[in-house]
């Protein structure tokens, strides 16, 4: 009988899943195993780093008194196994004393440095510099933060784009872009290309064989699903000759010859007007008949003329169909060679994403893939994976040889701890899928157990939990049209509880837009939310509050709503840094000193307290002449002093006209972030790029 059970723990919010994880790994110790023969991987450093401290935390409350020794005692052999008692009551000899926990704790600092409690990128990234050479890098690993890695996927696609220009290909990618990007707000030229160049290349190295990219025959495997009957302008020619008199008949003649119009100067765009609209909508396949309606007119053709309509339409989709196949190899080429010269520039020189880590493992030579496995199975035998339901396949593939050698273990010297919660699977927008999870609770190889009762939020939030996600609810919901996916919550599902005192609920169900006066999706639920806090007003009685969105545009927009209702608001979220104005004002700054021609920028200077101080003699001169002076200054310190000591310089200024602990906190902040930058610099970076790492800075 095995003492350490495999065990797979679906845990919800609250519920203690750190603190199990915590005592799995302090069980471990008092059963003699080195903290550094375990592995225990989650998301994000600051939830190792939680693990961690966690742990040490525990075991440094114990090894100060017996009382606090006894406690934690009680809480390691609570809900252990008999046979897990048993074995940890042999190996302590009863109650843990305060000198054990003691010793763990020495055993766990003196360890810290080669311990594996950390990210799951954080293990492959050690994986890959194992055996660097076998996979074609030179130099040492280091991988790129979100500035870097944009500044030289740009430089691949921009050499490539200017060597094939004028090619088909190249044409072909830009109709591509266009129609992605057509009616779409909020970004520049620019960055909506590096972002669609972006997307494309991550779907390349996610499926590099040529035969996924728009190859017909293999995506139909019994051939085309529209034949294409006949040129569109010899069928707009039939239409018209054919059957625009029936529509004379009915008085919709000149509705009928727009249709006609589209179908002769066809080129594979659909326009949303009602004339073409309404025909292709009463498409139906295999159909022998049609009935089109134009303004409460309704003909039905059959026989010849149905025929006819029907095979318009399936020539216009079948058209669409084999220009998008087309377009879809003709970027497959642009990102093949994108990818060619990112490679030899950049991931082959060591420069690494952490995307391109398990990527590289799932591509190496098997032996070689063997003799990095045999390495690390051998060094750990105990393993704990957090926040499991976030695994992607591509990591899950980086690691699961390893988990399968624990799991087909049968003593005690290896074993296999999981935690997650589908139901928080917030990781698919990276890759992350919850169907591993899933598969391995259906697997059969854990011993497992739920946790549901939270520490973390009020009964009545479970309350409202239970209420809108009930099993029976979702199913129901579901059933019209994903009736698999409602029978699986249904299964899945349990009722939530709560041990924290009593706190309250507030629900409302904001109005639709008002299109009359141009209101975005959005602006309701800013002015409920505003509305709400204006009445609650947490912040005068010391109390923080969080809103959390769904994307970071949201959360900018919210905190400027917020903050021009009066309510004191930070946004936290990605390029926060860039949420005050002076931080702004000192990146104009640098731009001018670039380009002392940006007279945008150049007014923003002029208007801040910087004119008044440290560039009062620049800003009273003429712009040509003030701009040119602020340019060879402040080039002049960062030359001289750097671009950390530069921006010092300004902040100290500025702290003179007096700042509130947010703007400090900034400031503070675009330090650090120049520190940074400035480590990183080579010889093509410029102070224009720095406001696009500080617009990455997290």
């Amino acid at each position: 009988m095995r003492i350490l059970k495999n065990r797979l723990i679906k845990a919800s919010a609250g519920t203690g899943k750190t603190f199990a994880l915590a005592t799995r790994m302090i069980r471990l110790m008092l059963l003699g195993v080195d903290p550094n023969h375990i592995v225990a991987l989650t998301f994000s450093r600051a939830a190792a780093g939680e693990i961690f401290s966690r742990i040490a935390g525990r075991l440094a409350d114990a090894a100060t008194s017996e009382a606090l020794a006894a406690a934690e005692s009680a809480q390691v052999f609570q809900d252990a196994d008999i046979e897990l008692s048993t074995a940890l009551h042999a190996r302590t000899g009863g109650p843990v004393s305060r000198a054990a926990f003691a010793n763990l704790l020495r055993k766990l600092i003196a360890t810290q440095h080669a311990s594996m409690i950390g990210t799951i990128d954080s293990f492959m990234t050690r994986m890959v510099q194992a055996f660097p050479l076998e996979l074609g890098l030179q130099g040492s690993l280091s991988i790129m933060d979100e500035y870097r890695v944009e500044r030289e996927k740009n430089a691949a696609m921009t050499a490539l784009l200017n060597r094939v220009a004028s090619t088909p290909e190249a044409d072909l990618f830009f109709e591509s872009f266009r129609q992605a990007t057509f009616g779409k707000e909020g970004k520049s030229y620019g960055e909506k290309l590096a972002k669609f160049v972006a997307t494309w290349h991550e779907l390349l190295q996610d499926y590099p064989d040529a035969q996924a990219w728009g190859l017909p025959e293999v995506i139909w495997r019994g051939g085309e699903p529209f034949p294409i009957h006949d040129a569109p302008e010899h069928l707009a020619q039939r239409l018209t000759a054919e059957i625009r008199g029936d529509w004379v008949e009915a008085g919709r003649e000149k509705t009928w010859d727009e249709f006609c119009d589209f179908v002769r100067t066809f080129n594979t765009a659909l326009p949303a007007k009602a004339s073409i609209q309404n025909v292709l909508n009463a498409f139906q396949p295999r159909a022998t008949s049609i009935v089109i309606s134009y303004n409460r007119k309704s003909l039905c053709f059959t026989g010849e003329k149905a025929r006819l309509i029907l095979q318009t339409v399936e020539t216009l989709y079948g058209l669409i169909l084999r220009a998008r196949c087309q377009s879809t190899q003709g970027i497959y080429r642009l990102m093949a060679q994108i990818e060619s010269t990112y490679a030899q520039n950049t991931r082959n020189r060591g420069l690494l994403t952490f995307d391109d880590i398990p990527r590289l493992i799932a591509g190496l030579d098997a032996s070689v893939r063997q003799n990095i496995e045999y390495r690390f199975d051998g060094r750990f035998s105990h393993w704990a994976l957090d926040e499991f339901q976030d695994t992607s396949h591509a990591q899950w593939a980086a690691v699961s040889n390893l988990v399968d050698e624990v799991i087909q273990s049968d003593d005690d010297e290896r074993s296999i701890f999981i935690v997650g919660d589908m139901k928080q699977a917030i990781y698919g927008w990276r890759g992350g899928d919850v169907a591993i999870f899933e598969n391995e609770v259906a697997s059969g190889h854990y011993a497992m157990s739920d946790l549901n009762t939270t520490y973390r939020y009020c009964p009545q939030i479970a309350d409202l939990v239970n209420r809108v996600f009930d099993g029976d609810k979702i199913e129901a919901l579901l059933k019209p049209g994903a009736r698999v996916a409602g029978q699986q919550w249904k299964r899945l599902w349990l009722p939530h509880a709560s041990l924290q005192r009593d706190g309250f609920v507030h629900v409302e169900r904001v109005p639709a837009p008002d299109k009359g006066s141009d209101e975005k999706p959005i602006d309701p639920y800013l002015k409920a939310a505003c509305k709400h806090l204006l009445t609650v007003r947490p912040w005068e009685r010391g109390l923080s509050a969080a809103i959390l969105v769904r994307s970071n545009e949201h959360g900018k927009r919210f905190a400027d709503a917020l903050r021009r209702a009066g309510i004191p608001a930070v946004w936290e979220g990605e390029s926060a840094i860039c949420d005050t104005p002076v931080v702004w004002a000192l990146l104009h700054v640098l731009q001018v000193a670039e380009h002392p021609g940006n007279t945008l920028a150049w007014q923003h200077v002029c208007a801040t307290p910087l004119a008044r101080t440290l560039f009062s003699h620049a800003c009273s001169l003429s712009p040509e002449l003030g701009a040119a002076e602020l340019s060879r200054r402040v080039l002049e310190d960062v030359s001289r002093l750097g671009l950390p000591r530069t921006l010092r310089n300004m902040t100290e200024a500025l702290a003179e006209t007096g700042s509130d602990l947010f703007t400090k906190t900034r400031l503070d902040e675009l330090l650090r972030a120049a520190t940074q930058f400035t480590a990183g610099a080579d010889a093509e970076t410029t102070l224009t790029d720095f406001t696009a790492f500080v617009e990455a800075f997290v």
